[in-house]
């Protein structure tokens, strides 16, 4: 297993939808092979949006996993989000994380 560090760039996240915010994430090294991906407590994540409101998540998840990265997807309750403006996603608490394992 693979653990590292991760700052997610808000440069490369964006409101979707009023309800989601995507962005891409890249791994510091390449994975030996194709990742999972394991978030703990998906519905405790927080994400600033464009007037650094804090809005809790309903779930995280990622998809298009490959060797050097994925799209995480954050989903809020309804109309949290202004469309376009980007977002920054970070924990709630000490004991949360994002691990990747092949």
């Amino acid at each position: 297993m693979q653990k590292f560090d991760l700052v997610l760039p808000s440069g490369r996240w964006g409101c979707a939808s009023a309800t989601s915010a995507k962005g891409s994430l890249r791994l510091p090294v390449e994975m030996a092979g194709i990742p999972t991906l394991t978030v703990t407590n998906p519905t405790s994540w927080l994400v600033f949006d464009n007037v650094y409101t804090r809005i809790a998540t309903t779930n995280v998840s990622a998809s298009g996993l490959h060797k050097l990265g994925c799209e995480v997807t954050v989903t809020a309750p309804a109309a949290s989000f202004t469309l376009g403006f980007a977002s920054v996603l970070y924990t709630n608490a000490v004991n949360e994380y994002m691990e990747f394992a092949i």
